[in-house]
């Protein structure tokens, strides 16, 4: 039971990111100067961000409120809202590995080992729809990163 149970090692790693920062754009060349991709919305609300409720519909989670953004008027540039200014989704995670190395001779060993990613299978929400003219995913998470994954190998030393 002892030689079962001892010379066991357990390393782990805890890492926890702050999310980027977002900008909203419009989606389209409302400024008429064919950059559709860099004119951003208006916002009207001093909260950009939604309730964090799920929508029934499509399982996303509302992390901006659509009613905070506008687009601006035909022709001109978005007034009040700077660029990256909206802080993302931040993520967490815990990985695992246990290890044990058992001598079968003088040089040689076996190393037996469990890895495990993202351990406590917490759910790693991705990035809101920022693009204002996104129909009925503006603001809502509708991505996550990858569940809890497991290895095992075995490695014979000589």
């Amino acid at each position: 039971m002892r030689a079962a149970l001892s010379d066991w090692r357990l390393v782990g790693s805890f890492r926890a990111i702050t999310g980027p920062w977002l900008t909203v754009s419009t989606g389209a060349d409302i400024a008429l100067n064919g950059q559709a991709a860099t004119q951003r919305a208006n916002q009207i609300l001093d909260d950009p961000y939604g309730d964090k409720s799920i929508n029934p519909a499509n399982g996303g989670m509302r992390f901006l409120n659509p009613l905070a953004f506008q687009q601006p008027a035909q022709g001109t540039l978005a007034t009040s809202q700077p660029r990256n200014s909206i802080r993302g989704m931040g993520t967490r995670n815990v990985d695992l590995s246990l290890t044990r190395v058992v001598r079968v001779a003088n040089t040689r060993s076996i190393e037996v080992r469990v890895d495990a990613f993202n351990a406590f299978n917490w759910l790693q929400w991705g990035q809101p729809a920022t693009v204002l003219n996104s129909t009925g995913t503006f603001g809502q998470i509708t991505t996550a990163g990858p569940p809890r994954a497991m290895q095992f190998s075995i490695k014979y030393r000589f």
